[in-house]
């Protein structure tokens, strides 16, 4: 009996220890020591982000974030078909999404959905790049910093899910 009693007073200290341990890595967590795993896919995104854009990678979406890499698709889609490819946006609205990109940061709120709306909107790599483009052009910044400013990791993952489905160039 005694024994039992041992035992389990063993294993709440070892609960505790364990529950102390997990709220410890939480506030390491909050003060930046340790990497939540939206903090990580954000740096990844970044990362892939920040890539060559000199040519054209079917697997990594987030080259579109890039403002010359619908530059490189359409000098890809030239070279391969053989024809005069014309930088056209397909039917979407740059300047309107911009702004609407733009005006979603607000003093007091954010307008997340606007956001979100935006980039479901937006079908292709190709459309995101020359609309990425047209942010730096008219606003001197870079649209995924622009949004990483006042978005939290959480809110970019929202993002980074609908970029990743991203097709280069024709919704199919």
């Amino acid at each position: 009996m005694e024994n039992t009693g041992k035992k389990v007073k063993d294993v709440v200290y070892i609960a505790l220890g364990i529950g102390a341990l997990v709220g410890l890595y939480k506030v390491a967590q909050k003060f930046g020591i340790f990497q939540t795993s939206e903090e990580k896919q954000s740096d990844d995104v970044t990362n892939k982000a920040s890539g060559s854009a000199t040519k054209v990678d079917k697997n990594n979406p987030f080259l579109a974030f890039n403002p010359n890499y619908f530059i490189t698709i359409g000098k890809a889609v030239a070279k391969q078909f053989k024809v005069n490819f014309k930088f056209q946006t397909q039917n979407i609205d740059l300047i309107s999404l911009t702004e609407q990109i733009k005006s979603s940061y607000g003093w007091f709120h954010d307008d997340n959905e606007k956001l979100y709306s935006v980039f479901r909107t937006i079908q292709t790599q190709f459309q995101l790049s020359a609309i990425s483009f047209y942010f730096q052009k008219v606003y001197k910044k870079d649209m995924l910093e622009f949004m990483k400013s006042f978005l939290n990791e959480a809110e970019m993952k929202k993002i980074y899910d609908i970029v990743a489905n991203y097709p280069l160039l024709i919704k199919q």
